[in-house]
């Protein structure tokens, strides 16, 4: 590959490994388990929070935490070109066409997207972002995803001497978070960390098959109905899902770009939800095991005064291509100010940071485990054959 030949930095030497994972044909490698690509394409952010949107100083900050993490990043203008040239209009996932296209003409082993959840400008200042990591290989690949979420009355402190009213200082707390996880990744592929399930946020009612402790399984997640007022409420809900699953040992999620290129392809549509024609059509395209759909019913903001506190609602349903049956289904009903009695302590008003605590305590109620005896259960063999894939990669004996 044309990038192995450029970089000499410990993220290049770690190239192969990632491509070889994404790359060898084995549906049930687990997430974030090699290091990352040393050559990226930054993909334009998107915006999935409803409100408005940062300006182009996000971007170049994203490709800031990228190349300061010893990655190679395409330039702007020949980015620019290619998304022209190819009519990528939704830079919110990778399909394979657009995947392909990148690696051949870009040189490029991953491609980051960028999507902000969250963000307003004036005082107080809010910024969500998440970031992944996708892999041009055939089928493009998640390698890793993370997200960061800051307020600036988040910590107030003594007199309100914490509150911080500048967002380009939110900005770089973001980022910085950001940019940690991915060193983190690239240093020795070490998994993202998720929102802490907490049980005052949990689903109200669950039902879950013990099916869902025979994994490993490969996943996709559908874009959720949103039946709120607020715009992209149920992109927001469906790739905060994806960010949570993918921390399971137990789960490889489907890249977001490819399940949407299905739904296009075979004209699949899901006006009041998914129905079984849909999800079953999906898992067969995408030889994946579950399919996880969703609604969005409430999806709010909290207020300046201290009694207002986000609020989000979720109705999250899992169905299994095997058995052709619902392995999970729950409504969670999230309140950022349940469970505070003294001073406002732990009180959520960020709606991202809310929804991204709701969809942990859901997966966390899943309980998704790898079956014992499951070949996916042992990962020395995985990563024997990935080094050997490294050392051929670069000539090595």
């Amino acid at each position: 590959m044309s990038s192995c030949r450029s970089s000499s930095t410990s993220a290049a030497r770690l190239l192969a490994l990632a491509v070889a994972a994404a790359g060898c044909g084995n549906p049930r490698v687990p997430v974030a388990t090699a290091p990352a690509p040393a050559r990226v394409a930054v993909f334009p952010t998107v915006n999935v929070g409803g409100g408005p949107a940062p300006g182009e100083e996000l971007d170049r900050g994203v490709e800031g935490i990228v190349a300061g993490a010893g990655l190679e990043v395409v330039p702007r203008p020949v980015l620019e070109d290619f998304l022209a040239r190819h009519r990528v209009r939704n830079t919110a996932g990778v399909d394979a066409e657009t995947a392909r296209a990148a690696r051949e003409e870009l040189g490029v082993d991953a491609v980051v997207l960028v999507s902000v959840g969250a963000y307003q400008p004036q005082a107080p200042p809010r910024l969500a972002v998440t970031l992944r990591l996708v892999s041009t290989g055939e089928p493009p690949r998640i390698l890793w995803i993370d997200g960061a979420v800051r307020a600036g009355d988040e910590q107030p402190g003594l007199l309100g001497l914490g509150v911080i009213r500048d967002p380009a200082r939110v900005q770089r707390i973001v980022l910085d978070r950001l940019g940690r996880s991915l060193r983190a990744y690239l240093r020795g592929g070490a998994r993202a960390g998720t929102c802490e399930p907490e049980r005052r946020f949990g689903p109200r009612l669950v039902f879950r098959s013990p099916r869902l402790g025979e994994g490993p399984f490969k996943v996709a997640v559908l874009p959720f109905v949103n039946e709120t007022r607020r715009r992209s409420a149920g992109d927001a809900a469906a790739l905060e899902l994806v960010r949570q699953l993918s921390a399971s040992p137990a789960v490889e999620v489907v890249e977001p770009g490819v399940v949407r290129s299905v739904l296009l392809e075979n004209r699949l549509i899901m006006p009041g939800g998914v129905s079984l024609d849909v999800a079953s059509t999906v898992l067969d395209k995408l030889d994946a095991d579950l399919v996880v759909a969703g609604i969005v019913r409430r999806y709010e903001d909290g207020g300046g005064a201290s009694s207002d506190a986000a609020r989000v609602e979720l109705a999250v349903q899992v169905l299994d291509r095997a058995h052709e049956v619902v392995a999970w289904s729950s409504v969670s009903q999230g309140d950022g100010g349940s469970g505070v009695w003294w001073f406002d302590l732990g009180r959520v008003q960020n709606s991202a940071d809310l929804l991204c605590r709701v969809a942990a305590s859901v997966v966390d109620r899943m309980d998704l485990e790898v079956a014992r005896g499951s070949g996916g259960a042992d990962a020395t063999p995985q990563r024997s054959r990935l080094t050997g894939s490294l050392r051929r990669v670069h000539g090595a004996p």
